[in-house]
Formats: C-alpha cells, sequence, structure tokens
C-alpha cells in the first residue's frame, strides 16, 4: 500500500494493525499484540505513531469547500478511507515541512468525498466527545481502546450505527462537524434496529444508515433503512 514504509515486506500488515489501533486510540499508549517478532513490533508501533499523527493532524475539523452542496453529493457514498489516508500520511512524511500542514493540505486536495468522511471518522474516533455520543456509546468505545491499549487489539468488534439524512440542508441548534453541513444525523446508536427507528421518525424519504466499526475504522458502509 503507497505511503505504508514497510510496503512489499511480510510486516507490511503489522504496520496496518497498528495504524488502524492508533487512529481509534488517539491518546493510549499501546502495547503491540503478543507474539510477534521485534521486526513486527517495530512496525505496529511506527503503524501506531502514523495512525495517531493523523488523528490529530484533522483536529480542528477540516472544511468541506461549498459546503452543503458538495457534502451532499458525497455523504452517502461507501468508502475505504485506508488507502487514500496512508497515501497522504506518506506523502506528507517527505514533504520536508510540517507534517500538519502538508497532509491537510493533500487531504483538502484529495476531493470533498475524502474531505468529508475523513471529518467524521475523526468526529468518531478522534479524543473529542462530539454531541451524538451518549453515554453508553461512549463507555463501550472507551472499553475498546483500554483493550487496544493493553493489548494491542481488542477482544470485540463495536459497531456503531447512525441514521443520516442530506435530502436537504437542515437547520440545527446543535453544532458538530455534520450539522454545521447542514446534514441531519441522529445520535450513534448500538444495533441497526434503533438506527432505523430514529430513521423513521425523520421527515425526509431518503436517511441512509451509516455503519463504523472499530475493526476497520477507515471503512464508511452506507445502508438501506429497509
Amino acid at each position: 500500500m503507497e505511503g505504508n514504509p514497510f510496503e512489499g515486506t511480510k510486516f507490511e500488515q503489522d504496520w496496518v494493525n497498528g495504524f488502524q489501533a492508533g487512529l481509534v486510540a488517539p491518546n493510549d499508549n499501546i502495547t503491540a499484540p503478543s507474539p510477534l517478532v521485534l521486526e513486527a513490533q517495530d512496525a505496529f508501533n511506527q503503524g501506531v505513531s502514523a495512525g495517531q499523527l493523523v488523528n490529530s493532524a484533522l483536529d480542528p475539523p477540516l472544511e468541506v469547500d461549498g459546503g452543503f452542496e458538495e457534502a451532499a453529493d458525497g455523504v452517502h457514498v461507501g468508502i475505504d478511507l485506508l488507502g487514500p489516508v496512508v497515501s497522504l500520511f506518506g506523502k506528507a512524511s517527505k514533504s520536508g515541512g510540517s507534517f500538519f500542514t502538508a497532509f491537510r493540505a493533500g487531504a483538502l486536495a484529495a476531493g470533498t468525498e475524502i474531505v468529508f468522511n475523513l471529518m467524521v471518522l475523526i468526529a468518531i474516533w478522534g479524543p473529542r466527545r462530539d454531541t451524538f455520543f451518549s453515554d453508553a456509546v461512549s463507555a463501550r468505545l472507551e472499553a475498546i481502546r483500554r483493550q487496544i491499549a493493553d493489548h494491542g487489539i481488542a477482544d470485540n468488534n463495536l459497531e456503531l450505527f447512525m441514521a443520516v439524512c442530506a435530502d436537504e440542508r437542515h437547520e440545527t441548534e446543535i453544532p458538530d462537524p455534520m450539522t454545521e453541513l447542514g446534514v441531519w444525523h441522529g445520535p450513534f446508536r448500538l444495533d441497526f434496529g434503533a438506527a432505523a427507528q430514529d430513521a423513521s421518525q425523520h421527515e425526509h424519504a431518503g436517511v441512509k444508515i451509516h455503519r463504523y466499526q472499530t475493526a476497520q475504522p477507515t471503512l464508511v458502509d452506507i445502508l438501506d433503512v429497509q
């Protein structure tokens, strides 16, 4: 994978595993999973540092050029951001200047679909807790983060479901990276049925369910309500 310093070696996946762990647990001291040979531990630890660096580089959130109209075109597009994000990481690391400046500039140049989904992912996995996190969801996520910190991997995959609508611009009194663009969403739910119930209570017909997972933190799945 372009941008992975261990690309083409047998430790390539160890770096990716560390990257994903660092992205989900940006503020934790993460122990490499056991057993791993020293070279694999090194690759994993470098991946952790990269994931945590990317997380911090996207706070504050990027601005979506074109606002709601641009965001609405890509809000319900399923995407795995792992390849694009790792590529951006590699280029920013070699830029010779500020990593944060280079990474943010590269992300903005990658296009609205990438920028919007990056912004949402960092709102989920970043150290801040936005208003769409209930106490129950926050507690489950923190439990996963503790597992990652202690063991390098989590015993469970936490799935989060959220009803999202971009049929038209929505007004809100509770700002977050999505609602500030005029995109409506419900709170995060721990099961699909609860998110589908949120969707059924919304006034527009084009609501979709977005699914995020700690096991694949760069993946955005778009599910139909029915």
